[in-house]
């Protein structure tokens, strides 16, 4: 009795053993999809060239700022910009029920140690490996476009703003000059006129100093966009692969 139930308990533990097995060799093999970002953590060139005086980020302005860019890469609202790049692609989110959902739950952003590379990851089946790597750089170009690009065109606004502004100032400027001359054309040389051509003088040198400061200014905006500076902004260093094991 001792035997057969020797073997019994022998017979469940080989079943189980092989139960094992089998399901680790028919579980599918995962892989991930990776890219990086270059998300610079201290002062840029372009912010130390324009303001060289100005104090080294602290700790936590550079925690902030990585941290925010590693949240916004897999954000709700980038994530749905990249589905609407995918809304024509043929990738397996097509029978997902919730690929936003899915997406973020399977999304990930983390920094290569403390380094200023940050990797977005994606795991997924082998078989799925092409769309993983579809969906990754779709998520990557919505990021660049949501939040790189458009804070460029907030920039783009902001020096339009200005060179408008310094527009009227330089019209404002010329007006007062006119006048300054037609002061100094009349006859006479009352205390009058005396007082009234040194008020015109002060407005003159304030609005030289206002159109001085709204041109530095505008100087600044175009220097901040100008494409030879870009490897000073978040930009995409690495787009989508296959990780090896």
């Amino acid at each position: 009795m001792r035997f057969f139930r020797f073997r019994i308990i022998s017979l469940l533990v080989l079943m189980a053993l092989a139960a094992g097995v089998l399901a680790w060799l028919v579980q599918p093999k995962m892989v991930t999809a990776k890219a990086s970002f270059l998300i610079p953590s201290g002062r840029t060139y372009i912010e130390s060239l324009l303001a060289p005086d100005a104090p080294p980020l602290t700790e936590r302005q550079i925690t902030t700022k990585r941290e925010t860019a590693r949240v916004m890469v897999i954000s709700p609202m980038v994530i749905r910009a990249a589905l609407g790049k995918l809304s024509n692609a043929k990738t397996f989110l097509k029978n997902v029920d919730d690929p936003e959902q899915w997406l973020i739950d399977h999304l990930t952003a983390e920094f290569d140690s403390d380094s200023d590379i940050l990797d977005v990851r994606l795991e997924g089946r082998q078989e799925f490996e092409t769309d993983l790597i579809v969906i990754v750089d779709s998520v990557c170009d919505a990021y660049s476009e949501v939040c790189v690009r458009s804070d460029r065109i907030e920039r783009m606004k902001v020096r339009d703003a200005l060179r408008v502004t310094r527009a009227r100032a330089m019209d404002g400027l010329r007006e007062k000059m006119a006048e300054l001359e037609e002061l100094k054309r009349r006859e006479g040389d009352s205390v009058e006129k005396a007082v009234e051509m040194q008020l015109r003088q002060g407005e003159i040198e304030a609005l030289i100093a206002s159109c001085y400061d709204l041109s530095r200014a505008v100087e600044r905006q175009d220097l901040q966009m100008d494409p030879s500076m870009s490897y000073d902004s978040i930009q995409l260093v690495e787009r989508a692969y296959i990780e090896d094991e």
